[in-house]
């Protein structure tokens, strides 16, 4: 597929977005230029903020990595930081590490929108009611025996959007 037909897509998705969400106008207006932003919260999590993908040299990495492995494209990222991990083990019980631990660290999870080669995929992928299509990157936690690894999966997720960052939803 060329990306000019996924980034023709994308920019398609993204003004959806940004009429159901009143997201700020320059992630638009970037992702024309392909750049990439971001969305998360900042002070405290009282409120959302944008910035470039390449504000987080990590982050940079991971949408390129994803992007290479799957052939898919990237239009928007939503940072989210939780308290606690759920990590899978063998047994399939899941295990609250660091809430038992009584450790106050944040755990940090990237959630991608993209566009996929698949074009046949895309209605699937698109925004329907509050909810669309993505892959969410557990960056995993510093020092736990439980989610020393990064993983992801992919799966329907929720948004919201505050101060025009588009955010993710319980």
């Amino acid at each position: 597929m060329e990306k000019s037909k996924m980034h023709k897509e994308a920019l398609s998705r993204m003004r959806v977005l940004q009429e159901k969400f009143d997201l700020n106008p320059k992630i638009l207006k970037n992702l024309e230029d392909e750049k990439l932003y971001y969305s998360y919260r900042v002070s405290g999590w009282s409120f959302g903020c944008i910035d470039t993908i390449d504000y987080d040299e990590l982050y940079e990495e991971e949408v390129r990595a994803f992007e290479e492995e799957t052939g898919n494209y990237v239009y928007h990222v939503i940072e989210t930081k939780i308290m606690g991990s759920v990590c899978a083990v063998d047994t399939g019980n899941v295990e609250i590490s660091n809430l038992e631990r009584g450790d106050n660290e944040p755990i940090t999870m990237l959630t991608f929108l993209y566009v996929s080669p698949y074009e046949e995929d895309w209605s699937t992928q698109r925004l329907e009611d509050d909810y669309l299509f993505a892959y969410v990157v557990n960056l995993g936690e510093q020092g736990s025996d439980c989610c020393d690894a990064y993983f992801g999966e992919y799966g329907y997720v929720y948004l919201t959007s505050d101060c025009g960052a588009l955010l993710r939803r319980a």
